[in-house]
Parts: C-alpha cells; sequence; structure tokens
C-alpha cells in the first residue's frame, strides 16, 4: 500500500513538471525570436533576453541548440569572449549535419571563438567547414565573413598565398552586393596579403582604395585603421615622407592612445636629424598608457640618447627593461584571470550535473537511451570531424613546405655581396643585447626546454621581446638581406644567444633536423665573416 502511494505521488509530480514544462517552453520559443530579431540591430538587447532564461542547461533539441547559437552569437557582437567553446558545440552536434544557414552560423562561431582563444588549425577547421555546409544559391553576408576571417588566419599561419585568394572571395562578394562599406575590409586584407608576398605596388594599390572608401565614408575609425597600416609599411620602408605626413594626420585625427604614433614621428625626426624636436614626440609616446608602446617609446629615447651621446642614457635602458618586464606580468595576470575563467565555468558545469542527478529518479529510462543515442551520433561526428582535421593538417604541411621549397630556390639563385656590411655589425652592441635578454624570464625559461614546444602564445610574445632587444641586428639584416624570412631572423638571434639547436628548434617549433639545413643553406648566403659572428656558440 505504501508502495503505491509513493509511485502515485511521483505520477502526479511529473504531470505537474511537464504541465510547468509546457508553458515554459512556449516562453522559451517567445524569448528565442525576440533575441533572434533583434540581434543584428540591437546585440546587447538580444544578450539580455537570453540571460533572462533561467536554468538553461535543461533545454532540450532545438531549443538547447538555438540557445546555444543566440547567446555566442550576442556575446561575439558585444565583444565578450566565451571561455571555452563547448557552449557552440552544442549547436554545431545539433546543426552541423545538415546544410542550413544555421549550420553554417554554428561552424562560423565556432571558429570565432577558437579564433579569438588562438587555436588557429581548428579555427580555419570551423570557418572551412561553415562554407561546406552553407546553403546554396543563398545570399546572406555570412559568406563574405567566413571568407574575411580564413584570410585573418592564413595570414597569421604565413600562408599569404591562400589568405589572398580568400579576401579577394570576400571583396567580389561585397562587389556584388554593392555594398560600399563591406568592401573596406577585404581590401584592407588584401594590401595586407601583398605586402607579406613582397608585392608591394599591389599592397598599395588596395590600401589607397580602403582609404578613399574611408574617405568617401567620412568614418575617421576606418581611416585611422588603414592609415596605420600605411604607416606600419612606409616606416618599415624607411619612406620619411609618407611616415611624417601619415603621423601628422593621425595626430590630427586623434585617438584614445596616441603613443605609437608620437614614437613613429620621433623615430622619423631623429633620421631627419632633427634631434630635439625628435626627443618631444618621443617623451610623449612613452606617456601611453599601452606598455607595448611605452616599452618601445623608451627603447627609441635610448637610441636618440645614445646617437646625442646624452648622460642620460642610462635612465632610458632601465625603463626600458622595467617596462618590457612589467608587459611580461601583464601577460601572467591575463593568464591568471583566464585560469580563474576557466574555473568559474567549471563549477558552473559540476552544479549543473548535480542537479541532473536529483531528476535521474524520474527520468532514468529516457536519459539512458536518449544519452545512448547521443553517443552514437557524437562518434559519428567525431570520427568524421578528426578526419577532415588530419586533412586540413597536412594541406596546411604541404602548403608550408612549397613555400620554404620556394624560398631555398630563390636563395640559392641569388649572390649577395656582404663584405662591406660586416664593418657596421656591432659587435660589442649584440654582446649588450645578449646580456639585456640574460636578464630577462625568457632566458632560463628557454634554457631549461626538453622536448616540449613553446605554445603559440609564447612564440608571439618571445618574437616580439626578441625584436625589441636586437632591433639593430635586425635592421642589418633586413637590409643587406631584404628577401630573408622571419623565422631565418630569429634562429640568428637565438644562436647568437648561445642556444643550441635543440632548443631553438623547441622555440621555433620545427626540428632541429629542420634547422641543420636552414644552417647549412644560410652558409652558403652569408658572408664566412658574419657567419662566424652569427653561429660562434652553435
Amino acid at each position: 500500500m505504501h508502495k503505491f502511494k509513493v509511485q502515485l505521488y511521483i505520477t502526479f509530480f511529473l504531470l505537474l513538471l511537464l504541465v510547468a514544462c509546457n508553458h515554459n517552453s512556449r516562453q522559451i520559443k517567445y524569448i528565442i525570436e525576440q533575441a533572434k530579431s533583434c540581434m543584428d540591430e540591437y546585440p546587447d538587447s538580444a544578450l539580455l533576453l537570453l540571460q533572462d532564461i533561467a536554468f538553461p542547461q535543461i533545454l532540450r533539441g532545438k531549443e538547447r541548440a538555438d540557445y546555444a547559437l543566440l547567446y555566442t552569437q550576442a556575446c561575439d557582437k558585444n565583444y565578450m569572449t566565451p571561455v571555452n567553446d563547448s557552449l557552440i558545440r552544442i549547436a554545431v552536434d545539433y546543426y552541423g549535419a545538415s546544410k542550413s544557414m544555421d549550420a553554417s552560423l554554428s561552424y562560423f562561431y565556432l571558429g570565432c571563438v577558437n579564433w579569438n582563444k588562438g587555436s588557429n588549425v581548428e579555427a580555419i577547421y570551423a570557418f572551412l567547414k561553415s562554407l561546406d555546409v552553407f546553403p546554396s544559391h543563398s545570399e546572406n553576408r555570412l559568406f563574405m565573413q567566413i571568407h574575411i576571417y580564413l584570410g585573418e588566419c592564413y595570414n597569421w599561419e604565413g600562408l599569404y598565398q591562400d589568405a589572398k585568394e580568400h579576401y579577394f572571395l570576400a571583396y567580389q562578394e561585397a562587389l556584388h552586393r554593392n555594398d560600399t562599406l563591406d568592401m573596406y575590409y577585404p581590401l584592407c586584407g588584401l594590401g595586407t596579403s601583398y605586402l607579406y608576398l613582397n608585392l608591394n605596388d599591389s599592397a598599395l594599390f588596395f590600401l589607397n582604395k580602403a582609404l578613399n572608401i574611408a574617405l568617401s565614408c567620412r568614418n575617421i575609425d576606418m581611416e585611422k585603421s588603414v592609415l596605420s597600416n600605411l604607416l606600419g609599411y612606409y616606416e618599415v620602408n624607411h619612406e620619411y615622407g609618407k611616415v611624417y605626413q601619415y603621423a601628422n594626420r593621425l595626430i590630427e585625427l586623434g585617438d584614445d592612445d596616441l603613443g605609437n604614433i608620437y614614437r613613429a614621428k620621433g623615430n622619423v625626426l631623429i633620421d631627419m636629424g632633427l634631434l630635439d624636436s625628435a626627443y618631444y614626440y618621443l617623451k610623449l609616446s612613452v606617456a601611453s598608457n599601452n606598455l607595448d608602446t611605452r616599452t618601445m617609446g623608451y627603447y627609441s629615447l635610448y637610441k636618440l640618447l645614445k646617437k646625442k651621446q646624452d648622460i642620460g642614457l642610462t635612465e632610458y635602458v632601465d625603463s626600458f627593461i622595467l617596462y618590457k618586464d612589467s608587459l611580461n606580468m601583464a601577460d601572467r595576470y591575463d593568464e591568471i584571470q583566464k585560469l580563474k575563467s576557466e574555473h568559474t565555468e567549471q563549477a558552473r558545469q559540476q552544479e549543473y550535473l548535480q542537479y541532473r542527478s536529483r531528476l535521474k529518479l524520474y527520468v532514468l529510462a529516457f536519459c539512458l537511451f536518449s544519452v545512448l543515442i547521443a553517443i552514437i551520433v557524437f562518434l559519428i561526428i567525431e570520427k568524421r570531424r578528426k578526419q577532415y582535421y588530419m586533412i586540413l593538417q597536412q594541406k596546411l604541411a604541404d602548403s608550408k613546405l612549397d613555400s620554404i621549397k620556394k624560398y631555398m630556390k630563390e636563395q640559392f639563385d641569388e649572390t649577395v655581396e656582404l663584405e662591406t656590411k660586416l664593418k657596421e655589425l656591432e659587435v660589442e652592441e649584440v654582446k649588450g643585447c645578449v646580456r639585456s635578454f640574460e636578464r630577462t624570464v625568457w632566458y632560463k625559461k628557454i634554457a631549461n626546454l626538453s622536448d616540449q614546444y613553446l605554445s603559440a602564445k609564447e612564440q608571439r610574445e618571445l618574437f616580439k621581446d626578441l625584436s625589441v632587444l636586437f632591433a639593430g641586428l635586425i635592421e642589418t639584416l633586413r637590409g643587406e638581406y631584404p628577401d630573408i624570412k622571419e623565422i631565418d631572423i630569429y634562429f640568428c638571434i637565438l644562436s647568437v644567444i648561445g642556444y643550441k639547436l635543440k632548443i631553438i628548434a623547441a622555440c621555433l617549433r620545427t626540428t632541429d633536423r629542420n634547422l641543420s639545413t636552414r644552417k647549412s643553406r644560410m652558409k652558403k648566403v652569408l658572408s664566412q665573416n658574419i657567419f662566424d659572428v652569427i653561429f660562434v656558440n652553435s
């Protein structure tokens, strides 16, 4: 009798739960539709609507997938980076097998999440998959956005030819849509890709077209963006008149932080011999709130006072080292904050698991069946995803290998006269740079590397610091070897410091065998004297 009463209470409870869920389901559908309708124009309102949904973890089916997609989309449009890709994968798992706009959007935002995390290969896979499931003959701005992001990813991986092709497809789509504003971003991307390919005429052509669009639209933000790219190009190529012109224009337009512009103008004035004026602008640059800008500003002040043989030289060297260390501290702080965010997310997931366990008594049979089906579907999708991922990795590897072969062929066909430049290599200054590097956290960290590669993020941070400390050596190498690759430059710097091939291979994310081959090739290109200076310790 007691058992019968218990069963009766359970049945009654389930009926009440079913009625409540049915009512709540209609309300959730209404919220989702409202969020979808205002997503493009009012993403902040869409995010607030979605945040009003209580216990989104219990949503199922299409509602769960729509919530995951819309919430990720709202976060992206409100410049909020998700901690991980667990949420958007719910939408990918639900829509991914179909050829629909929802499926394409799901893979697109999966790519955006991975791109923001620095997982470039996973991002490329997601964006390519987004193209695969994009509905045929559909006209949507998403098609252009996918190609723009693929261009960004390929540029970051050094696959500039592939990047150029995707930017061009995005540009063609913008032309088809006759949207002048949308033309701006692929034009900027095309200009950047051509710069990396050393096709300067084409680069300037597309960057100037982007500038014309910004000027015609009277969009100050767009004008400042493209002018900054042009400024960087002319600064690297020592076209001081253009640097001076664009720096003055950027100062005129104003910004929250003009420190980098002041630094560029100061460097130009140094080269023009106007040292007092240069000092004025460089002092303005070190007042920047940006640690990168402030660090580079102090380094420029150091070079200026060195040229003037000023007694204040030591002060700016110390300031440069101080702010460089501050940059490292800021990076460590960001890592700690990221770990805290991940811990919070894990706590939320644990709470959700506990909540599900309390309901397990009433829906055990249904859950077991659902879990079984979900596991089968997940394994099928995961198998296909891994296969596609392996194909993509192979494609990236083949593309990089082709680029290396092309570079090596070009280098073997060229003869470079460097004997006259040997006198310009300031050996003592290089040694001083090495001593400065030995005082950084990088020195011991790299020396203690075994078989573990630096992460992509760590590699970028290392390259940034090396570019600052060894700016003189880099300038000399680039001046005499205009076609030298970035990887060869950093190989030279790490060799000057005294690291062995195995350690350098871990920093450059390659093999010591590959570096041995690269070293043999460089011996044929470099003069004997300069080769001995660089590789004296290796």
